[in-house]
């Protein structure tokens, strides 16, 4: 599942090995889900926006995120996570593999932003038009910065096994 969160995380400017270590796959364990890459979360407005629209709707991008938690209430066992960077843009940090996917996601995801957002925007009243004009604005802008800018956000990957009785 992809997991927009609230924010995008960012790849510092002057990266080092160890922190270069830290964004390739990785496992989590419930309950905590905690690692030293989420410190590095930068709010964007036009993402809270997106956020906004999108509960106004029922949609919930941060499930990536919760799944752990439900399968677990679910009871399921041996609960693993493991997740992956979702590029969003250039960085010398990423791997081979995640650079490749940042100019499918710019030529792709990133060029059609702005207009699902205007469309996501449309039958709902909890967003003005002015606000999904800008949040639109803010995701073209963040795909126009592709070289310079620094955002990803993550794929969650989680599995369990049902309870044996």
């Amino acid at each position: 599942m992809h997991d927009l969160d609230l924010s995008f995380n960012r790849v510092p400017s002057s990266i080092t090995l160890t922190q270069r270590e830290t964004m390739h796959p990785h496992s989590l364990s419930l309950p905590s889900l905690a690692h030293p890459l989420d410190s590095w979360a930068e709010a964007k407005p036009w993402v809270t926006t997106l956020h906004t629209i999108l509960a106004a709707k029922d949609m919930d991008a941060r499930c990536g995120r919760q799944l752990p938690g439900l399968f677990a209430e679910a009871g399921l066992q041996d609960v693993r996570i493991k997740r992956y960077v979702h590029a969003h843009t250039h960085s010398d940090a990423y791997r081979d593999v995640e650079k490749r996917y940042a100019v499918h996601h710019r030529d792709s995801i990133g060029a059609h932003m702005p207009d699902l957002i205007r469309k996501l925007g449309m039958g709902q009243d909890v967003v003005s038009k002015e606000e999904i004009e800008e949040a639109a604005e803010g995701a073209r802008k963040n795909n126009e910065d592709w070289e310079t800018g620094s955002g990803f956000c993550w794929f969650y990957v989680v599995c369990g096994r049902k309870a044996m009785e």
